[in-house]
Parts: C-alpha cells; structure tokens; sequence
C-alpha cells in the first residue's frame, strides 16, 4: 500500500495489526509453551526448556526484565524505584515487592480471569532473589497446586474441560 492511498485510521490499523502480538489460536499445552518462549526472546535472555510427567517449564534466566531492573541496582535507596510494602494479591502475596514485577501476578488474575484457569504459572520464590523467572505449563489444569490460586486470591475452577 502506498502512502498517498492510505487513509490514516485505516493505516494505523493495519501497521498495528502487524505489531501487536495476538494470543495463541489454539490452547494445548504445547501451543502455550511455544507462544512463551516466542514472547520471552523479546526479553534477551537465554532461555531453558524441561519437561517432566506433570508441566514443562520455561526458565529465563536473569528474567529479562524485573530481574535485570534488580540486577542493576534500580531498587536500591539511591536509585528509588517503589516497592509494594505489604502482601497483596498483585505481589502474589509477598512482601516488599518490585512495582515492576506486579505485571506478572497481574498477567496470571487476567488470565485466570478471562479464560478460567492459568495460562502458565510463575514459580517464584520470597523473596525475589537474584535469579530466574520460571513458567510453568501443567499437562492437566488439575495438578496445579493450590497454592497457586491462594496467592492470587483466586478460587480454582470446580472442573477443567
């Protein structure tokens, strides 16, 4: 399409359509894993891959965002980036959490939210060391440990098709 045919609303959408990542067609476990680790490249950081009888994990390590945020001193006094002081839902209920890091708790209620269950679960430990962001894809909805809902404030689904 040349410029001078272009009408500008419909060219923005279009130069958007080609941007924005759209969420995977299909929902299988191995579509959801593949369509993480296609969006974690972004954050340029190596990434692992394991599998086991129950979940396949995908493993960036530093986390190539709120991790490397922590890494380079971001929440140190001097630097000033926020915390969220008290557990909350949105910190997965810990304590003295990066403001960076809510996306993620944030991710998971939507998801939750909107589809019913976890999309992935990020496995992460209080507090955030320095380290990996693990994202876990259970084979069955059913062996997500309850433990993961809690955080949320989430109840799990009474039955998974």
């Amino acid at each position: 399409m040349r410029r001078e045919d272009c009408h500008a609303p419909v060219c923005a959408k279009k130069r958007e359509e080609r941007r924005v990542k759209q969420p995977p067609k299909e929902t299988d476990l191995r579509s959801r894993a593949e369509y993480a680790a296609k969006s974690f490249r972004g954050h340029l950081q190596p990434l692992r891959i394991e599998e086991d009888e129950e979940k396949v994990v995908v493993t960036m390590k530093p986390c190539g965002s709120g991790e490397r945020i922590i890494q380079k001193g971001g929440y140190d006094p001097e630097a000033g980036l926020a915390r969220v002081k008290d557990p909350h839902p949105i910190t997965w209920g810990m304590r003295d959490f990066p403001i960076y890091c809510v996306h993620c708790p944030v991710m998971e209620m939507l998801t939750i939210e909107s589809t019913g269950d976890f999309g992935s679960v990020h496995m992460v430990f209080e507090p955030i060391p320095f380290g990996s962001c693990h994202f876990a894809f259970y084979k069955d909805f059913k062996n997500i440990p309850q433990e993961f809902y809690d955080r949320l404030g989430k109840k799990r689904p009474d039955r998974r098709e």
